[in-house]
Order: structure tokens, then sequence, then C-alpha cells
């Protein structure tokens, strides 16, 4: 009896080893299953490339920029010119610290490399980054198929980081590129960057689209970007994101990374951005922004509370509005749309009236005391005075501006009525600060260039001049300030 006990145990262990192998394989046995899709492969790209590519160019540029350069103090300089062979003519100390120079700048050449993309074949119209050509003495063009041209800027806008640039003489036939509606865009979709990395030439990336409207970046004064994680490099700046049809949907401008390399968060300026920009390239070449002469601010549950407006989630309370540029938004109004679609924050709202020009008609929907409404508004000359944030003016830095009428008899004794530009605000030992600028100052001219409104400091400002020359009243002193 004992013994039939020990078999039928050691049976039953077998019988369990058994079962406990076959249920392993059958763990491992889905895995033969792709034995079914052996003869199928993953879908190419070929296609879409041989279409997009000969569009895409690699752009070369030489330029030069100017700095003020570092000195000793100039007793220090005239006992070495006295006492030591160091800063003769030839020396090779004349023009550095030691010694300095005549008129303490000295210029940088560069040369740097992008990308960018035909949007017009017959004009031979390349869109890019404004930061790929800027300060550009000289500009040219790699097409796809090796041959180079030399190339021109025909408009530029740094607060956006877009130029057009033009082939000159061009003696073959070109490819321009379809432009898609960026409007269209959802998460998800999926995406092919192209442009020329380090100077490799054409190369390709994919991923999909990350995110949309993105902003606060501090990349740009305007923003507006398609987030991917198709790779971007250095030297892809400029370069096409395009979709599945081979469409241009955003311009390659800038990545985010710890250190040089790619870790797949890369942003685009949305082909809508660049089309509304192009035209006036082509026709001002440069940008006339228009405005809302608004002051706003983002929504939050507590302000939409206040305003009666606890259902709305996401939308931009204006605080102030200037009368003189519209009549019909009043401060207490939420915008929650733009020309139909939603938006949800003040700095993409600048963003998309920025690339508009003035006189474009918009159509806004506002909450107004509790109830939705529908309202045009046409554009009027952009300012910056519509900005809760400070905006950075390159050479008088800490500087806070405005707009206002002036009204003095103040030459020939002359009676006048001027826009002008008056400084508000400037924070001590900034760059605004160190030049003479203070708080109550009225900037007629920059270089002798009449300023009228913060618009026209941008633009001289945004060159970059060497010399910056302020014509300034303060109380009854008329003066300039040098910087």
């Amino acid at each position: 009896m004992k013994k039939l006990k020990k078999i039928f145990c050691i049976l039953f262990f077998i019988s369990l080893i058994t079962i406990t192998y076959k249920n392993v394989n059958a763990k491992l046995l889905p895995l033969n299953l792709t034995k079914k899709y052996s003869n199928q492969s993953l879908p190419s790209l070929s296609k879409i490339l041989l279409k997009v590519i000969p569009s895409v160019v690699s752009i070369n540029v030489q330029g030069s920029t100017f700095i003020t350069q570092f000195q000793l103090p100039f007793k220090i300089q005239e006992y070495l010119n006295k006492n030591f062979s160091l800063c003769k003519e030839g020396s090779p100390y004349e023009n550095t610290p030691i010694c300095g120079n005549n008129n303490n700048i000295l210029e940088q050449k560069f040369h740097s490399i992008g990308s960018g993309v035909i949007i017009n074949s017959k004009k031979g119209f390349i869109i890019t980054n404004n930061h790929v050509i800027d300060h550009a003495n000289y500009i040219s063009v790699e097409l796809n198929n090796g041959k180079t041209y030399e190339a021109k800027v025909i408009g530029k806008d740094p607060q956006t980081d877009i130029a057009l640039i033009q082939i000159k003489d061009k003696t073959e036939n070109l490819k321009s590129i379809k432009i898609a509606n960026s409007d269209n865009l959802k998460v998800g979709d999926y995406t092919i960057a192209i442009g020329n990395p380090y100077g490799l030439g054409e190369t390709v990336t994919s991923g999909i689209i990350s995110g949309l409207g993105r902003t606060g970046l501090n990349i740009e004064n305007f923003e507006n970007f398609i987030q991917t994680d198709a790779a971007i490099n250095r030297g892809s700046s400029g370069g096409a994101l395009v979709n599945l049809n081979g469409d241009l949907i955003g311009i390659n401008t800038a990545i985010l990374t710890p250190n040089e390399g790619n870790i797949g968060i890369g942003f685009a300026i949305p082909s809508n951005t660049i089309n509304n920009l192009i035209k006036q390239f082509i026709k001002f070449g440069k940008v006339k922004r228009g405005s809302l002469g608004i002051y706003g601010i983002d929504l939050d549950s507590h302000i939409a509370k206040a305003m009666h407006a606890s259902n709305v989630s996401k939308g931009i309370f204006i605080r102030k509005t200037e009368s003189f540029k519209n009549n019909k938004l009043q401060p207490g109004d939420i915008i929650v749309t733009l020309n139909g679609k939603k938006i949800h924050s003040f700095t993409l709202l600048k963003a998309k009236i920025s690339t508009l020009m003035r006189g474009t008609i918009i159509r806004l929907g506002i909450i107004r005391k509790g109830f939705f409404k529908k309202i045009n508004i046409k554009l009027n000359d952009y300012c910056n005075n519509y900005s809760e944030k400070h905006i950075m003016y390159y050479g008088i830095e800490g500087g806070y501006l405005n707009n206002i009428i002036l009204k003095k008899e103040i030459f020939f004794f002359k009676k006048f009525k001027k826009n002008a530009v008056k400084v508000v605000k400037v924070i001590p030992n900034s760059p605004a600060a160190m030049i003479g600028l203070k708080k109550g100052d009225i900037i007629l001219s920059i270089n002798k260039k009449r300023t009228k409104n913060i618009q026209d400091v941008k633009e001289i400002l945004d060159q970059h001049p060497i010399l910056i020359l302020l014509y300034i009243i303060r109380g009854e002193e008329r003066f300039y300030l040098l910087n």
C-alpha cells in the first residue's frame, strides 16, 4: 500500500512538471506570431522626400559684428606709449586692450551655416530664420544638386525670427514647397524635419508634434511654436518641418537642451505665421504690425469669478484699453476666441496679432458682463505698450518706455503737437541708466531718425547700431545722450 502511494505521488509530481513546462511554452508561443508579418515592412518616407528635398537649401553666411572693446585706463595707455614699444605702430599689441584703438570698437568676423526653404520658384524666394542671416555681409545658397548662388535679403523680422532672402541671377528652374494650414495641426501628427545640421548637407529626421502654441521660452519677442521630437540640431535652423503629404507646416528654429545635443525637444515657427510675414516682406521689406491697443493678463479662476464668468477657464482679461485705438473693446472684457479659434494666453494672442498687418480686420469672441459676444476689430498701428511686460531695447536695456502725445513750445517758439516716446522708468545700474537716461525723459529721435512711437525705437535699435545718439527733452533742456 505504501509503495502504491509513493508511485502515485511520483506520477503526480511528474504531471505537474509537464504542465508547468507546457505552460512556459504557451507563454512563449505568441512571439512566433511575428512570422505572420515577416513579408510586411514599415512605411517608407522616400517618396515624400523626393518631393520635398529639392525645396530645402543650405545657407552659408559670412558677416561681422561690432563690439565695444575693453581698454586699460587712458593714463596707463599713455604711460605705455611713452616708455615702451608695445603700442607703437605695427606692434601686435597695437589694437589690443593693452593699447586700445581710436574708436574702442572691435570688429568680429564670423562664418555660419543654416538652412532655408524655397517658397517661390519663379522669383527665387527662400524663407529662413533671421538669426541665420543676421549681420550678413555675404550670403550663398547651395541647392540639393550642389549648385551655389549668391542671395540677398528681402526682409527680416528679429521679433519673430523670420527672414526672406532671394537668389540672385538664378539660371535654372527651382522647386518650391507647398505651404499647409498650420491651424489644422494636432498633437500626435507625424512630422519630418529636413535641414543642414553641422554643415553635413540635407539630413532627414522624423517624429510627432508634441505640443502646439508653445510660449514663454524667451527665444523671441513673439512666440507661438510647434513643439516636435523630430531631431533638430545646429545648422538645421531655417529648415523645413513637413507633414506626411510633404507640405510645409513650420520652419525649424530652436531646441531646448542642457548641452549641445538634441534631447527631442525642438521648436518650429508655424507656416501660417510665415505666410502672413512673407506678404509684408515682399511688399514693404519689413513687417508693418497691427495692434489691438490693450493691456491684458491671463485669466485665472479668481478674475473669472469676479467678472461673473466662472464657467470660463481660459482667456485674456483686458485690464485697460486705449480709446484712441478702438472703442469696441472695454476694460473687463474677456477674450476667448480669435477668428473662431480658442485663445488661452495673452502671450499667444500677441504672437498671433504680431504677424497681421495694420488694417487687418479680426474677429474676436469675448465675454462681457457674463454674456458671449462676437466683434470685428480693425488693427491699428502697432506699439509695444499694450504688453504688461518690459521689452528690452538694444543699447538702452533697463529703460521702460511709453508712447505720448507731446504738446509744448520748443522749436522756434511755435506750438506743435507731436507723438514721442517717454521714459517711464529706469532700472538702477542698467545700460539705460549708465548712458544717462532718467525717468521723465522724452526721446525725440535716435541717430537723427524721428521716434514717434515705441515701434520706431525698436526698428532703429533692432539694427544694433554701433553708435546710439539719443535726442532728449528733459524739462526745459534739449540735449543729446551718446552710447
